[in-house]
């Protein structure tokens, strides 16, 4: 415990510390007290393995990453992030080996038909978050109506947790993007009314960085009741009208069509 809070010390002095050579010198310290905590663990018959990865787990390399996820350990936080900020893989249930798979459908409830690993990277960032933080992802906008979507769609609706969602809709805005994406606001305070917004077809990356800039007035308001785990069809009133008459007059395709695989 003593060795711990000089290590959570020693990183409030490394991040305001004015000098490389203050940097440096607190970085070999911080290695230091790692490896004499794993050493400790070790000794109190802790698994070598797990006290390992405490001394290889790397705080200043922009471009290491760690095999495991404690945030006590790694940032001090205990109670939630205010803010979980990301773009969460986008990777089919296909890729997977079938133990991943069992422990994803086991553990998670956004893990449904064949999922993608967004969907529960999202429940996961969401259960991070501290009680009035939020979770703000960009990600595709495909759950809002796949089968594979149910799972997430069912998490979000029976927490009330949907604050905002900008759709980027049929648009690819970002130029590595091979899919259509949204972003997605997420919070653990209950949220009456969701604002949407939509855009029309090819914007440009200018366009989305013209309306973040704008007021939030231009967002529909949508009753967080009127979501459901069924698919997501968001409209405005004019277009709502229009599809009620269809879906009151029309017949749907699937009984028209023997197999529809997309």
């Amino acid at each position: 415990e003593r060795l711990e809070k000089e290590l959570k010390q020693l990183r409030h002095e490394y991040f305001n510390a004015k000098t490389r050579k203050e940097k440096l010198q607190c970085q070999k310290q911080d290695k230091k007290l790692r490896q004499d905590i794993a050493g400790l663990l070790v000794k109190d018959g802790w698994n070598d393995t797990t006290a390992q990865q405490i001394v290889k787990f790397e705080p200043y390399d922009q471009n290491a990453s760690a095999d495991f996820f404690d945030p006590e350990w790694m940032f001090g936080i205990t109670e939630g992030f205010d803010v979980v900020l990301g773009n969460p893989p986008y990777v089919r249930v296909q890729s997977l080996s079938e133990e991943e798979k069992k422990y994803y459908s086991k553990n998670y409830l956004s893990a449904t038909g064949n999922f993608d690993l967004y969907v529960i990277f999202t429940e996961r960032g969401f259960t991070l978050t501290s009680n009035k933080g939020i979770l703000s992802f960009i990600q595709p906008n495909k759950f809002f109506v796949s089968n594979y979507g149910l799972g997430l769609r069912k998490f979000v609706c029976q927490n009330h947790s949907l604050q905002k969602i900008i759709d980027f809709r049929a648009n690819q805005v970002f130029e590595t993007a091979t899919t259509y994406t949204c972003i997605i606001f997420l919070t653990k305070q209950s949220i009456p009314k969701v604002n949407y917004f939509g855009f029309r077809q090819n914007i440009t990356f200018h366009d989305v960085v013209e309306f973040l800039r704008s007021p939030e007035k231009q967002f529909d308001l949508i009753e967080s009741n009127s979501l459901s785990p069924t698919p997501w069809i968001f409209s405005n009133k004019k277009s709502s009208a229009i599809l009620q008459k269809i879906e009151l007059k029309g017949i749907p395709l699937g009984e028209v069509a023997i197999n529809i695989s997309q």
